[in-house]
């Protein structure tokens, strides 16, 4: 290897050259960007996902979110199978993306087990982690719990069985979510429909609030339409405020059949940050006593 210079740059060394239509035009089969849309399905799926008011299939920020939400449209995170099929009609292809989901998902299980602290994907000395410092006793708790179950995975994968579930064996965020209030002192059953949590937390003492509201550590997350399956797509728990206004949640059931740490993201760009659909509101649980006002 010849000698770095002019910061670090091996300028003797030739720059891979960018696949034929990832920067402009497309490649032989047609397809643009660097998630290799072709034109009608980008028109059909294709989102503005940094706020420019345009769609630019070249351009990542608004690619990659394009991606997600023809994934979710496909039958993600229901089906992976099935969605990444659809990306691309190749069994190779849909084994190659799940080999490496686990992969990445074992490396992050590393992390947050504390094998190295420099590969912590969300750095919390570097943000105000309001579990640790400011939220209700319930709601550290509720993210405790949560945190020890980084990583537990479906046995076997691809079964939709958990510990959360049992018996069943069906989509299991909302069982993942509810179980841990439970363990947290919560007195709730287990429930299988994401949007009911909201309705059982404003029934039982605790607190339904608006998709714009700020949550609090503990708090469940419902993604979705409306309050009822299917129009309810997702649920989670909301790890960490950050003082942007941006969030970091815990969730089941995701795209690597994983107990999984989902990126800062601020929640009016939900969707376009790669999550299951936008943030429809927050349950509180009971016992908590933060004081965000009801947004309904």
């Amino acid at each position: 290897m010849g000698d770095l210079g002019g910061g670090g740059v091996d300028r003797d060394r030739p720059r891979p050259q960018p696949a034929p239509g990832v920067r402009s035009g497309t490649n032989s089969a047609g397809a643009a960007g660097p998630m290799q849309f072709i034109a009608s399905t980008w028109a059909a799926y294709g989102v503005d996902g940094n706020g420019d008011g345009r769609r630019n299939i070249y351009d990542p920020q608004d690619a990659i979110p394009g991606a997600a939400n023809y994934l979710s449209a496909s039958g993600a995170p229901g089906s992976w199978q099935r969605a990444l099929f659809a990306y691309n009609h190749a069994q190779w292809y849909v084994d190659e993306v799940l080999a490496r989901a686990r992969e990445y998902r074992e490396l992050g299980a590393g992390a947050v087990a504390g094998a190295d602290p420099s590969m912590q994907l969300t750095s919390c000395a570097a943000s105000e982690d309001v579990a640790a410092g400011g939220s209700s006793e319930v709601g550290a708790r509720i993210v405790e719990i949560a945190r020890g179950e980084l990583g537990e995975l479906e046995r076997p994968i691809g079964s939709n069985c958990t510990k959360y579930n049992a018996p069943g064996c069906y989509a299991w965020c909302s069982a993942f979510t509810t179980w841990v209030w439970q363990r947290a002192g919560v007195r709730v059953p287990i429930i299988p429909c994401s949007g009911n949590v909201l309705g059982w937390a404003a029934a039982n003492g605790g607190r339904r609030l608006g998709p714009d509201a700020t949550p609090a550590p503990g708090d469940a997350i419902v993604y979705g339409t409306g309050p009822t399956c299917p129009a309810s797509v997702h649920i989670g728990l909301v790890e960490q405020v950050f003082p942007d206004g941006r969030i970091a949640t815990i969730e089941g059931n995701g795209s690597d059949s994983a107990v999984s740490r989902k990126a800062p993201f601020f929640p009016a760009q939900a969707q376009a940050s790669g999550r299951p659909g936008p943030v429809y509101g927050y349950a509180r649980p009971p016992g908590s006593s933060t004081t965000t006002e009801d947004r309904t």
